[in-house]
């Protein structure tokens, strides 16, 4: 029979290699990864839709209504009243002004949206 102290080391040398098997099984879901973030989504500061085209219907007033379903001077009014609410800190936050008009395009298709979208949405 074994005595308790080497019950005792048994159990903490398995409880040692239980900890390394979980963290290495941790680190290899990282270590597989392609991109660490995707091309597509690193140009989205230059290409994406609210940064590009929105910005672009803030001249046309009647296009910017079609994508929005309110004008600039209603929208800008309604953003300042819910900004605060819609002002996150992470580094990788949305502005106000894209959570608003993904909300607003949200409420549009009747939330039949992106999940990702619905997530930021309902974060919102």
């Amino acid at each position: 029979m074994d005595t308790n102290e080497d019950i005792l080391t048994k159990g903490i040398a398995i409880l040692i290699i239980g900890m390394y098997i979980l963290k290495r099984r941790k680190s290899f879901r990282w270590f597989n990864r392609k991109y660490w973030m995707r091309p597509i989504n690193m140009r989205r500061l230059d290409q994406g839709d609210f940064y590009h085209l929105l910005q672009e219907m803030k001249n046309d007033s009647e296009m910017f209504f079609r994508y929005t379903r309110m004008s600039l001077c209603v929208f800008n009014q309604l953003l300042e009243m819910i900004r605060p609410f819609l002002t996150k800190r992470s580094h990788r936050a949305l502005t106000p002004e894209h959570r608003l008009a993904l909300t607003l395009q949200y409420v549009y298709f009747n939330g039949n949206y992106a999940s990702q979208v619905r997530k930021v949405i309902l974060h919102t």
